[in-house]
């Protein structure tokens, strides 16, 4: 949207509300991240709503998050939302020239004080148990955990899979997209496509889902063809009972173990494969989870012992 659009506009709440947020919509911003913008926004205190954005000072963000958190009992990481989006919001202003910087660029984000999880991996046995023990009444369900297993690939990036996305003679699998339930495709977390190489078992269960589907035909689907939800998955997939103290995503670090175990692939390549943003997230991700199966391995040897 034009700076133009602007015009007329001072306040925090007036160029947020008509000039930011369809100037986000409007762009590559993710729905889910515009939604939540929107939130913020529509929520915001009323002094701080109603001053000049020219006016507004980082202890005028601090504050408001401050704020934000003794006035709701918020937790950690709602009030580093307030402050994600007022610092995108100003970013904006600055780049449009509506204000001479950004206030809120150095209020740090809250930290939510809890430890990060790299993951809890299944075992390669505990896969194929919980595959089978799917697949006894969901087919489909079973092979969906399968394929999360041995790609590596995060929820919304298999939702969003299409039977064209099969390269190299269906070695490989091309990573364009993502979805969430109720928003429409973006692109993949990193933002960037990826090729991630598959190994034969996989192969041939994507290779069967394509069978007869169309180029842009989503690989997973409903019985009734409509994207897959995880909520409903979890559900129907009998999740809890199946895969007690498991995440979903506990599945994308089975396979970065396995990926560990690998001879000649690097840190690098695993980088690119999970589709990380930075080398960093990469060493980070892998230590936790090499500390959480080395914890995983004591434990059991000390059940031996006793």
């Amino acid at each position: 949207m034009a700076v133009e659009a602007a015009a007329g506009l001072a306040t925090v709440q007036e160029l947020g509300r008509q000039w930011w947020l369809p100037r986000r919509a409007a762009g590559h911003a993710a729905q889910s991240t515009v939604a939540r913008d929107g939130q913020v926004l529509n929520s915001l205190p009323a002094w701080f709503a109603s001053l000049p954005v020219d006016r507004v000072t980082g202890d005028d963000v601090f504050r408001v998050a401050e704020e934000w958190g003794a006035g709701r009992g918020a937790a950690q990481a709602t009030k580093a939302r307030v402050v994600i989006s007022l610092r995108a919001l100003f970013r904006d202003l600055a780049e449009a020239g509506l204000v001479a910087d950004n206030p809120a660029s150095n209020v740090k984000r809250p930290k939510s004080g809890r430890p990060g999880r790299a993951g809890r991996p299944f075992a390669w046995s505990e896969v194929d148990r919980l595959v089978a023990a799917v697949g006894a009444f969901r087919a489909d369900l079973g092979r969906v955990v399968f394929t999360l297993a041995h790609t590596g690939l995060r929820w919304g990036e298999l939702v969003a899979l299409q039977a064209g996305d099969l390269r190299d003679g269906g070695q490989a699998l091309s990573v364009e997209r993502s979805q969430s339930a109720g928003f429409a495709v973006k692109a993949p977390k990193s933002g960037r496509s990826r090729m991630v190489p598959l190994d034969r078992r996989v192969r041939e269960v994507l290779a069967g889902l394509a069978s007869g589907k169309g180029h842009d035909e989503r690989l997973f689907s409903t019985p009734r063809g409509l994207a897959l939800s995880r909520r409903n998955f979890i559900r129907d997939a009998r999740w809890a009972e199946l895969a007690p103290g498991h995440r979903i995503h506990d599945l994308r670090a089975t396979w970065a173990v396995h990926l560990l175990d690998v001879e000649g692939v690097t840190s690098t390549d695993i980088q690119r494969w999970l589709g990380h943003g930075s080398l960093a997230t990469t060493e980070r991700y892998v230590n936790g989870l090499t500390a959480s199966r080395r914890d995983a391995e004591l434990r059991a040897a000390l059940d031996r012992a006793a």
